[in-house]
C-alpha cells in the first residue's frame, strides 16, 4: 500500500494567487465598505440588499469609483454574470442571498403527505388562536436542498480568476441553546462551509473601545475566524486590515 501514497511537497505547489475573504458582521459595521476598500482597481459588487448605498457618502467617493453594482436577482444570475472586467467580486450580504432561496423554498416547495396525510417533513403549529394553527417552519430538507443547490455555483465561483468577499450578517448564540455557544457567519452551517472552507480570510467585524476592528483569530473561543494570509491575524482596527490586504494583492 505504501507505494499509493502520494506525498505533497508544499513548494510544489502553485496557488491561484487569488483570494477568497469571507467577512461577517453585525449592521452598520462597515461590512460593505470594507469589502469595496479591499477591490484593488475595479470590483463588481452584487448587491441584495441597499447596503451599497453607504457608497454615496462623499467620504467613500473614491472608492465608489471603482465600484459597479448589480442586483441580485436570485442564485443562477450568480453563474452567468461576467467577471472578466473586475479584479475583485462581491457578494453582498450572502446572508441575504441564502435567506432570499429558504424563502422561495418555503412559500412554493410543496413536499408531499405523509401517511397520516399531513405535509411532509415540516411541522405544522398547534395553537389555541386558530389564526395561529396549521402555521410551519423551515425543515432538515429545506436546508439540505439549499446546500445542494448552492454548491455548484459557489465551486464555479471560486474558480474564477478574480478575488472574490463574501459578506454575512451575524448569528449571535442563543441563550435558550447550550450547543450554540460561538458567533458565526449567519447563513445555515452546511452552506456557510461551501464558501469558509475555500476562505483565505475567515473575520468577523465588531466594535471595540479602539474602534472597529476584525477578527481573525483561529483558537478564539467566541467566534469563528481564521487567516492564510500573512500579515492578517489575531484582531486588527479595519483600516489596518485593509491595508495590509492591499499591500499583499
Amino acid at each position: 500500500m505504501k507505494e499509493h501514497i502520494k506525498y505533497i511537497n508544499p513548494e510544489d505547489i502553485a496557488t491561484s494567487g487569488y483570494y477568497v475573504s469571507y467577512l461577517y458582521g453585525d449592521m452598520g459595521k462597515r461590512k460593505t465598505v470594507t469589502a469595496c476598500s479591499m477591490v484593488k482597481e475595479k470590483g463588481l459588487l452584487v448587491s441584495s440588499d441597499q447596503s451599497w448605498i453607504v457608497l454615496k457618502k462623499d467620504i467613500h467617493k473614491e472608492i465608489a469609483k471603482r465600484i459597479t453594482i448589480v442586483e441580485y436577482e436570485g442564485w443562477t444570475q450568480l453563474e452567468y454574470l461576467d467577471y472578466e472586467k473586475y479584479d475583485t467580486a462581491i457578494f453582498d450580504t450572502t446572508s441575504k442571498m441564502i435567506t432570499m432561496y429558504l424563502d422561495l423554498l418555503f412559500d412554493k416547495a410543496d413536499w408531499g403527505k405523509n401517511s397520516q396525510g399531513k405535509p411532509k417533513y415540516r411541522e405544522a403549529m398547534v395553537s389555541r388562536d386558530p389564526l395561529l394553527n396549521n402555521l410551519s417552519t423551515t425543515a432538515p430538507i429545506d436546508y439540505k436542498v439549499t446546500r445542494d443547490v448552492f454548491r455548484p455555483v459557489f465551486n464555479k465561483i471560486m474558480q474564477l480568476p478574480c478575488h472574490k468577499i463574501f459578506t454575512s450578517q451575524v448569528h449571535m448564540p442563543s441563550p435558550l441553546n447550550d450547543k450554540d455557544t460561538i458567533i458565526r457567519p449567519d447563513i445555515p452551517q452546511a452552506t456557510s462551509r461551501l464558501v469558509g472552507e475555500f476562505a483565505s480570510v475567515l473575520g468577523y467585524i465588531h466594535s471595540k473601545k479602539e474602534g472597529i476592528v476584525i477578527g481573525v483569530d483561529e483558537t478564539a473561543m467566541s467566534y469563528l475566524g481564521k487567516s492564510r494570509i500573512e500579515g492578517i491575524q489575531g484582531t486588527m482596527l479595519l483600516d489596518n486590515f485593509i491595508k495590509t490586504y492591499r499591500s499583499v494583492i
